[in-house]
């Protein structure tokens, strides 16, 4: 029989970037608890990162006037991060830039994060929990196209990392 995995106390994270650039900046982040409310934010870009990312093509689904008009400063978001998260297990997808935004969140204010990150492989391989990579991202696209439009893309991630790792230890326990 396969051992039960406790999901009650993993924290979800996800962040999107201004651009697919290595060097971009966070513009929007969600975490949540499993099974539990989703927090979701935008952020007001510091001045020295939209100086930097001048010349690169935006992806990000929001503006730097709807940042600056609709978002929370980095300070703020750091300040409720290290309050809530502190300590606990924090999973990200690991699929993009999370671990390098972060950083770029923390870094003005000489700050660091008080819990650490793990991608979801990770937290699956961790828990002895086998996995196929393809399926898996087949699978977190399926879930994040599930979700309402209006949502933004970090909310849904965090959702799918929700489905994904609920989906996941169900077929390891069954």
């Amino acid at each position: 029989m396969a051992h039960r995995i406790d999901t009650s106390d993993i924290w979800l994270l996800d962040i999107e970037a201004y651009s697919g650039e290595s060097d971009s900046f966070p513009v929007a982040i969600a975490w949540g608890i499993m099974g539990g409310q989703i927090n979701h934010e935008l952020i007001i870009p510091e001045d020295e990162w939209v100086e930097e990312a001048e010349d690169q093509p935006t992806t990000s689904e929001f503006n730097l006037d709807d940042l600056r008009e609709r978002g929370t400063t980095a300070l703020d978001i750091i300040r409720q991060l290290n309050e809530e998260l502190a300590d606990k297990q924090v999973v990200v997808d690991g699929l993009d830039i999370d671990e390098a935004l972060l950083e770029r969140l923390y870094e003005p204010y000489g700050a660091e994060p008080s819990f650490e990150i793990h991608s979801l492989t990770n937290f699956l391989s961790d828990n002895n929990i086998d996995y196929d990579f393809h399926e898996l991202y087949e699978r977190r696209t399926e879930f994040v196209q599930e979700q309402a439009q209006g949502t933004d893309e970090a909310e849904k991630s965090v959702f799918a990392l929700h489905q994904l790792i609920e989906e996941y230890v169900q077929r390891e326990e069954d």
